[in-house]
């Protein structure tokens, strides 16, 4: 006998509410869980994983579109009108047994559109599928240009889809030597709705954090990280390739710590 939860409307990415009731607060939440896990047979699959929701005024750039892997900022509508900001932080995850939540949990009044639903998506699967820098490579990072990186994309990188780096050929070396320095390249990549200039400034900008950090204008020499090239691709025309090969740089990264020093750990297929 067919399962009653094939007949479900629910689906990954649905804004929706549960009242308050006795112990418990109501509940703001999206649902993370595959649409085929929330219509399997309960004991097949007797939970469905949720994250919190939560209103914000404004959204963060550093926060859009997937780039940092824990808090993704996004916007949600009532027929496409009515816009109201959320943030969802994969540090809320929780998980309601499936009887529970088909019998409380009520359709929100807003909800993402289909492109926010794919970027929710893959945010969610980037949670696991983190790049890995090695940690010297990190370390100049953060120690140079890091946070001038995150406030570049608070203030300009609402529309950028995502910066991928092209470090030595996509080994994990760890150089320890000035004139031994990481080869970068970095393509921006954004989506259709961004302007073209606004793409253009924003790979300038980037490129020019670096060139202060790394670059000795009196030797005309890079030291620790050279960066070959910063730049921007519309994301219909981003070669594979390259996305296959680079790596992406999220905001919040962290490489693998204790790594030793020679390691090379290329990273696995995605």
């Amino acid at each position: 006998m067919p399962s009653e939860n094939r007949n479900v409307t629910w689906r990954q990415g649905d804004i929706f509410t549960i009242p308050a009731k006795e112990g418990r607060l109501a509940l703001l939440g999206v649902i993370a869980s595959h649409d085929c896990d929330i219509c399997a047979e309960d004991d097949v699959e007797p939970i469905v994983e949720i994250l919190q929701v939560r209103i914000v005024d404004t959204e963060e750039g550093s926060l859009t579109l997937g780039k940092n892997p824990r808090r993704l900022h996004a916007t949600i509508y009532i027929d496409g009108t009515n816009a109201i900001n959320v943030e969802l932080d994969i540090r809320t995850r929780d998980l309601l047994a499936k009887r529970e939540f088909l019998s409380e949990a009520e359709k929100y009044s807003h909800q993402l559109d289909r492109g926010s639903v794919r970027v929710f998506q893959r945010w969610l699967a980037g949670r696991y599928g983190r790049s890995a820098f090695p940690n010297a490579f990190e370390g100049w990072m953060r120690g140079k240009v890091q946070e001038k990186i995150d406030r570049l994309s608070d203030k300009r990188g609402h529309g950028i889809r995502a910066l991928y780096f092209d470090l030595d050929e996509n080994q994990m070396i760890e150089r320890s030597e000035s004139d031994d320095p990481y080869e970068l390249a970095i393509y921006v990549v954004y989506p259709g709705s961004t302007d073209d200039d606004e793409a253009k400034a924003f790979a300038h900008a980037l490129s020019e954090i670096f060139k202060n950090a790394f670059f000795d204008k009196a030797k005309e020499i890079w030291a620790r990280i050279h960066l070959l090239s910063c730049d921007q691709f519309p994301e219909d025309v981003f070669p594979l390739a390259l996305a296959n090969s680079a790596k992406s740089w999220r905001v919040d990264h962290r490489s693998y710590g204790g790594s030793p020093a020679s390691s090379v750990q290329p990273e696995p297929d995605r």
